[in-house]
């Protein structure tokens, strides 16, 4: 549980200005003392809030409704956007509908509703959590994307290589980073750090402050059903996300405060790019 939220946190704390995030719950949730459901979904756009998602509670996780990736899509249609995309997550083996198990039919029911929707005026996105997690057969394409997080240890990263798709970032190498220094040798318009660990604060990146920094941590509440109370969370899943802005080509120095157990680099290259089309004797073509 406190992954799967924190892996919607980090997701969320990655947004851009402009960006609207609604979450639709599989179950009634609560979130700063005020209830969501799927006809009344969670929407952010502040970046600066996204740690109200560790705050997620939900009295009853048993049933995974099959109606929600209805409603979501309906939502998604009323939104006026350039793009859009509906990221299904779940660890169901088994989806519900109108209240009763679809068994054997799970399956069908999802790959129905992903051939419905993708490419038609969104992207869609299939996130399995844990080994008996149902995966859909639809072939992965340009409008349909899955991954299957077989250990729950895996949903974060995961989810952030949807995210990099989403906002169309791309990871830095590792062979680029070593220890606290990181180099490119082309220039940045974006570059998100995010370095995880305990009680990291005040990062910089050769001595330039971020344009904004949030920290992540893991949930403590949980939920309520009673097959889940003796848990315990994953103190392992803390640390910062710093957004830096127009960084020219070099080798930086990361500084921060605190004890970092990893760190990984998001960049959006500040690179235009010029084509031009010629026939068969150079000559250049419309």
């Amino acid at each position: 549980w406190c992954r799967a939220t924190y892996a919607v946190e980090v997701f969320a704390s990655m947004l851009n200005p402009g960006d609207i995030l609604q979450l639709y719950p599989m179950g009634p949730i609560e979130i700063g003392g005020k209830e969501y459901t799927m006809e009344n979904p969670y929407t952010t756009t502040d970046v600066s809030k996204a740690s109200m998602i560790r705050d997620l509670y939900c009295e009853e996780t048993a049933w995974t409704d099959i109606e929600t990736i209805d409603a979501a899509a309906e939502g998604l249609k009323k939104q006026q956007a350039d793009e859009k995309y509906l990221v299904i997550l779940t660890d169901g083996d088994t989806f519900f509908l109108n209240g009763s198990s679809l068994g054997t039919k799970t399956k069908g029911e999802l790959d129905k509703r992903i051939q419905a929707l993708a490419g038609n005026d969104m992207t869609v996105m299939y996130l399995g959590i844990g080994a008996q997690a149902c995966m859909p057969d639809t072939r992965e394409s340009q409008c349909f994307f899955k991954r299957k997080a077989s250990n729950s240890a895996d949903t974060l990263s995961a989810l952030t290589e949807m995210c990099n798709q989403i906002f169309g970032r791309d990871t830095l190498p590792k062979n680029h980073i070593s220890g606290r220094s990181i180099d490119f040798d082309i220039s940045m318009s974006k570059l998100i750090v995010f370095v995880q660990g305990e009680n990291i604060s005040d990062v910089t990146l050769g001595g330039k402050k971020p344009v904004s920094q949030h920290s992540t941590k893991y949930s403590t509440l949980g939920c309520g059903n009673p097959d889940y109370t003796n848990w315990a969370p994953d103190t392992s899943l803390q640390g910062v996300i710093a957004t830096f802005e127009n960084l020219d080509a070099g080798s930086y120095e990361l500084s921060y405060t605190g004890s970092a157990s990893s760190t990984s680099v998001y960049f959006e290259p500040d690179v235009d790019l010029q084509v031009q089309l010629l026939d068969e004797n150079g000559t250049p073509v419309t």
